[in-house]
């Protein structure tokens, strides 16, 4: 396993070294002569199917809308479609950015009739798509056939759920092997894996706003840095990739402190100061805790955007952040489809 370190040999993150994919035989072929209209046609299709099951109640919905041989194939393009961009992205203005899903189809179907779809809407998500619920396959399905048709109108930055120990414990892995049964299934989950360990860590708007999962890093001083990072990778238990998915602010004017998740570390005043500093930003925006609101502005300039209305049965909103052209910021919050 090679390291990779970034500037100040600082500890980036880990190279993962992949055994050859080997293609199961029901694996479409993806290097068939087909015209490009086609492809973009059959996964307009499989995306078709996903937004039909807006307004479905739950235990309506049998078998799997998702064969495993769509999924396969959708997994396969997105992987490569993913390796086409820098692991942190840079985009301009006139963007919306959308926070944890954790599975959450329903809500997110909801979401994107109020916002548009890629290509009409410009999307950058914050990463968090599975776990927790019973639609991860779905999500992160659509999410992806909308990146491989239209690469530049929808971004997806990596959150800690994707993950192997945090979809083994918090039930991607499982909703897998219930979908697809044991065997299959558990193949599948790989695949998902394989696309989860080359998405984008991070995300530079207008050259001056900071986009991650968690929040930053002591470590990461210039995010130039980021671009070192040879993908696939994991994320480890500690170092900068760690802190980008799993750290989150504090209300007091320390600089970084160890997090009492027992992972990352937390931040205060004067560490998102020294990061501003350092990296020339003005504002970070991030996700991984649910607040009251659906958005929530600590620290003078940590702007966390939670997208999932009611989780886990709190009564929260969700909300989302518009960043215009000018990189003014407004936020949207919305309540749960089950309250309307």
């Amino acid at each position: 396993m090679s390291k990779n370190t970034a500037e100040g040999d600082d500890k980036v993150g880990e190279k993962v070294e992949h055994k050859k994919d080997i293609k199961p035989p029901f694996l479409p072929d993806l290097n068939e002569k087909e015209t490009k209209a086609d492809i973009q046609k059959r996964l307009q299709g499989y995306a078709n199917i996903i937004r039909s099951l807006k307004g479905e109640k739950k235990e309506r919905l049998t078998g799997n809308p998702i064969t495993l041989q769509m999924a396969l194939e959708i997994t396969l393009r997105g992987r490569e479609r993913f390796m086409t961009e820098p692991p942190i992205v840079s985009t301009s203005g006139g963007i919306c950015v959308v926070g944890d899903l954790h599975s959450n189809l329903m809500e997110l179907l909801t979401l994107l009739d109020k916002l548009g779809i890629p290509p009409f809407q410009r999307l950058l998500f914050l990463g968090d798509y599975v776990d927790r619920g019973d639609f991860g396959v779905e999500v992160v399905c659509l999410l992806t056939i909308y990146k491989i048709l239209y690469p530049k109108h929808i971004y997806l930055l990596r959150g800690n759920h994707e993950t192997r120990a945090m979809n083994i414990f918090y039930g991607f892995l499982n909703e897998c092997k219930r979908k697809y049964g044991r065997r299959r299934g558990r193949l599948m989950y790989t695949y998902f894996g394989h696309m989860f360990n080359v998405l984008p860590i991070a995300a530079v708007i207008g050259g001056r706003i900071f986009c991650a999962h968690g929040g930053i890093s002591r470590a990461l001083r210039n995010v130039t840095q980021l671009k070192k990072i040879a993908r696939p990778y994991d994320v480890a238990d500690f170092g900068i990739l760690c802190d980008l998915v799993w750290s989150d602010p504090v209300g007091s004017s320390i600089d970084f402190a160890l997090s009492p998740r027992k992972i990352g570390t937390v931040f205060g005043t004067n560490g998102l100061k020294e990061f501003f500093e350092n990296t020339g930003m003005d504002l970070l925006i991030r996700a991984h805790q649910s607040v009251p609101e659906g958005t929530e502005l600590t620290l003078g300039g940590s702007l966390t955007v939670f997208s999932v209305p009611n989780y886990m049965d709190d009564n929260n909103k969700g909300g989302v952040a518009y960043v215009d052209n000018d990189l003014n910021v407004r936020c949207y919050r919305f309540k749960s489809t089950k309250d309307q």
